[in-house]
């Protein structure tokens, strides 16, 4: 199914909803990292960088326990953005074994560019899509978001009994 989409295939009409938006974030991943943002900057470490920009100290953990990555994908995220001088990791004052994160000159300067990019990539996602069509849009992806976020919350329960 979409796993096996390539940008060059058509998109088959029977792909359900969560293929679809795997689709749409996966091609927004293509098109981000043929921007060549900044060397060796991929559009996975993307969403760490913007998170860091809104919030300059977070820790790992922290970072990790409001994503959808583990510890260890963290870590890993972290260890590459600052060996490419996007970001430092401190250790915290008063916890030695906690590191806090900091964008780095470099890592501030691409956060701008990501966002131009981003905008580009919805313009050029919702071209043709009236004003009100892609505000209905946003809500109903909003809602989905934080409905699909509130169920892995509470271990997974829809409420639904399943066969």
């Amino acid at each position: 199914m979409p796993q096996n989409i390539s940008p060059l295939d058509p998109i088959p009409d029977d792909i359900p909803l969560a293929g679809l938006i795997s689709i749409i974030y996966r091609m927004r991943n293509i098109y981000t990292d043929a921007q060549k943002i900044a060397p060796g900057l991929t559009a996975g470490q993307i969403p760490f960088i913007m998170q860091i920009s809104r919030e300059p100290g977070t820790t790992q953990d922290n970072l990790a326990a409001h994503s959808i990555y583990d510890k260890g994908t963290v870590a890993r995220a972290a260890r590459k953005l600052e060996e490419s001088g996007l970001l430092t990791r401190i250790p915290d004052p008063d916890n030695r074994r906690k590191l806090r994160l900091f964008l780095t000159p470099e890592g501030e300067a691409i956060v701008p560019w990501v966002l131009a990019i981003d905008r580009e990539w919805e313009d050029i996602l919702l071209s043709g899509i009236s004003e009100d069509d892609r505000r209905n849009l946003y809500q109903i992806l909003h809602r989905m978001a934080v409905r699909s976020r509130d169920t892995v919350r509470k271990g997974g329960d829809d409420g639904n009994e399943h066969p």
